[in-house]
């Protein structure tokens, strides 16, 4: 009776064991499937990322450290919030003592580093990309170096220091030769930083070299921000004609709601410019019924600094001083959302050549 018990146990107990494996295989397969779709298909490697039921348990220490990776990566490039995936840290202390694998390494300075972006701690996130860069060249892998170069230039354009960003951006232009959607985009940077620089026909010249070859891939999203960034650089040189048919080439390829108040606005402030009164009083009537829908402060500052020049000028003064009073609101929430002292000060940039990094490079 008791040999009986004890069969029972025993077959219970591998029963279990082969669950227990089963598992194990399952979120290791997981993770593999999420990685391979991280790069190009982040939406699908979501879906395999967050199935994986138990990954400290499951998955052995090095199978764990790609999955810390690969998590902020996935999140990371799925326009998730990534600022408490801290995690990660542990995996670039792993990565350094080992050091036998520079491109994860690299990925693993890389998002760390993300992370800090997203807490705003910007100096940090710059050290965390320096480190990830000088991995990135042991691997010599030129698709991840393009990768760090060009979100260093992010990060230097967001803080205004547009000379420094334009040598990052061209330099991930080198490493992209082999990528031309990415390439395309380093273009589009490159010609933004001419344009923020006051060097139009640069910034002529990188645009168009972009959009050539967005119209060649077909690629919606980027033949858009192109000819949104041509039409912005046309205004700015007094090419209100061109300006005005580039600006219609790229609302027509847009496919989010959320961008069309800043269309009104770019619309409103070219057709004051070219003196079409009736064209100006439609785009600014459109933008008024569109401000309390605005999230984005910097959009909304620059929407209410239009407004209260459109009722001056039109001597509605009572009106335009409302509209004052709501901007410094905003103003107030820009900088309270910048009271970190390495997030730089508030500058009133142009918002319409619409520099979102997660918009860009895939």
């Amino acid at each position: 009776m008791q040999f009986r018990f004890m069969f029972i146990l025993s077959f219970y107990a591998i029963i279990l064991f082969m669950a227990g494996c089963g598992q194990q295989n399952l979120d290791l397969l997981l993770l593999q499937k999420a990685r391979i779709f991280a790069e190009n298909y982040p939406d699908k490697a979501l879906k395999f990322i967050d199935s994986i039921s138990s990954p400290k348990t499951n998955l052995n220490r090095e199978q764990y450290m790609y999955y810390l990776v690969a998590h902020t990566q996935i999140y990371y490039k799925n326009h998730l919030p990534i600022e408490e995936d801290t995690l990660i840290f542990y995996a670039v202390n792993y990565y350094q003592k080992k050091s036998n694998n520079p491109k994860q390494t690299s990925l693993a300075y890389f998002y760390a580093g993300n992370v800090m972006r997203e807490q705003k701690k910007y100096d940090v996130t710059m050290e965390y990309y320096k480190n990830a860069e000088k991995y990135a060249l042991l691997s010599h892998d030129a698709s991840t170096i393009g990768l760090i170069n060009f979100n260093m230039g992010d990060l230097l354009s967001e803080q205004g220091r547009y000379r420094k960003a334009l040598n990052k951006y061209q330099k991930a232009a080198i490493y992209y030769k082999q990528y031309p959607d990415k390439l395309a985009f380093s273009y589009s940077s490159i010609g933004r930083m001419y344009l923020f620089r006051q060097n139009p026909d640069s910034a002529f010249l990188f645009f168009h070299k972009g959009l050539k070859i967005a119209e060649y891939l077909g690629g919606t999203n980027l033949r858009r921000q192109l000819t949104e960034s041509l039409s912005v650089a046309y205004e700015q040189t007094k090419e209100y004609r061109a300006s005005q048919k580039y600006l219609w080439q790229s609302i027509s390829l847009n496919t989010d709601s959320t961008r069309l108040p800043r269309y009104y606005l770019n619309f409103a402030l070219l057709y004051s410019k070219m003196s079409l009164d009736d064209s100006t009083t439609y785009y600014t009537a459109k933008l008024k019924k569109e401000l309390p829908t605005i999230k984005d402060n910097y959009l909304k500052y620059s929407i209410l600094d239009y407004l209260i020049r459109y009722e001056k000028k039109n001597n509605r003064i009572s009106t335009a001083f409302d509209y004052q009073t709501d901007r410094m609101k905003v103003l107030y929430q820009i900088m309270k959302e910048q009271q970190d002292p390495q997030c730089g000060t508030f500058r009133e940039t142009d918002l319409r050549t619409d520099c979102n990094p997660k918009d860009q490079i895939p």
